[in-house]
């Protein structure tokens, strides 16, 4: 508890004593909220809904976008489970639809953190846009021995970046480093996290087809914290995904997604997303995503909402 305190007021102080400096010497700043609702059993066999609102500040520069990612969590009937942490990561960049909102850097999640909007960039250089695009899969569940029927809390807080390794165009594709670390700032004794920190990378490619299509591509790696007496498995994700911009300003998507499981002999959390997106007026976005569970240790069904500008 007394490293968790420590590590939480930590990372709370830089954010303080950064924030500022980091507004100022940016190109941009943005912020999106994304609340998601998730339902199933994850494999548990216990009935589990999830409520997970990542709160996502970003500042953009002309080659990286820094990212803190500070989640909100709510699990009800949970029996015996806790929240991993596992799903959102590192991911796909997109194409942005608007000319207030042009850049093809928004990756899905967190997260989470979840493909984005299309478009075609306009010349000469796109700048990061504040958000769109759906959520990242909800984070994976396991067996726990410590958690009541109903918590809820502060998530593990995470600290990101995208770096552009290749600035595309209308018939060049983007391709995106991410690393990332999560901080351990859940409480782990009400199963909202697993009490360790993880750290890790994705590599993301964003493709024009032409015609508003675009492909989404992207692979990461995390190394996962172990629990006293827990051998958690570190992660392994790989994901594909389409989209269509209709009309300059409505983005239609399609996602997949595959991850091992952080323990052994438990199937791989495979999860289909699809989403909407509306580039609204003065570089407001808001999308609109249903999840769709393929695997028994996924969620049933989850659905999500993004509000950013």
């Amino acid at each position: 508890m007394v490293r968790r305190t420590l590590t939480l007021c930590l990372a709370l102080a830089l954010l303080e004593a950064g924030a500022a400096d980091f507004v100022l010497a940016a190109d941009r700043f943005s912020f999106r909220i994304s609340p998601t609702y998730f339902s199933g059993d994850y494999g548990t066999g216990i009935e589990t809904t999830l409520t997970f609102v990542p709160f996502d500040f970003r500042w953009d520069y002309s080659r990286a976008r820094l990212k803190v990612i500070v989640p909100y969590v709510s699990i009800s009937d949970v029996g015996r489970v806790t929240f991993t942490g596992a799903g959102p990561g590192p991911s796909v960049q997109s194409p942005a639809a608007s000319s207030s909102d042009p850049s093809p850097m928004d990756p899905p999640g967190s997260g989470g953190v979840p493909a984005g909007p299309s478009g075609t960039p306009p010349a000469p250089a796109p700048a990061p846009p504040a958000g769109g695009g759906p959520p990242a899969p909800p984070p994976g569940f396991i067996r726990s021995e410590n958690v009541g029927t109903s918590q809820s809390g502060l998530g593990d807080v995470r600290l990101a970046a995208d770096l552009y390794l290749l600035k595309g165009s209308a018939t060049r594709p983007w391709i995106t480093l991410g690393p990332f670390f999560k901080l351990a700032t859940a409480d782990e004794s009400k199963g909202l996290g697993t009490g360790e920190n993880d750290y890790g990378a994705g590599l993301g490619l964003t493709a024009p087809l032409g015609g508003g299509w675009q492909a989404y591509a992207d692979a990461g790696y995390q190394v996962t914290g172990d629990p006293p007496g827990i051998d958690y498995r570190n992660v392994r994700k790989v994901g594909l995904g389409l989209g269509k911009t209709l009309k300059d300003r409505i983005t239609w998507e399609g996602y997949y997604e595959d991850r091992n499981s952080l323990l052994d002999g438990v199937a791989n959390l495979r999860d289909a997303s699809v989403g909407l997106r509306i580039d609204a007026a003065a570089g407001t976005t808001l999308g609109f995503t249903l999840f769709k569970g393929l695997s028994g240790s996924a969620e049933d069904w989850g659905l999500g909402l993004s509000l950013g500008r």
